[in-house]
């Protein structure tokens, strides 16, 4: 729900704002490599 928020406020996000977004939502341990990836693909579609 907060990546669909993000794509709606923000045309092009910057990797720092993608990381903003998810910061307090997702779980830190992964790094959030996975997670980036898919809302990157999510993001140039």
């Amino acid at each position: 729900m907060m990546v669909l928020a993000m794509k709606r406020e923000l045309q092009n996000p910057t990797e720092e704002e993608v990381i903003d977004y998810v910061n307090g939502n997702l779980c830190r341990c992964t790094g959030y490599k996975g997670q980036l990836r898919a809302i990157h693909k999510y993001l140039n579609t």
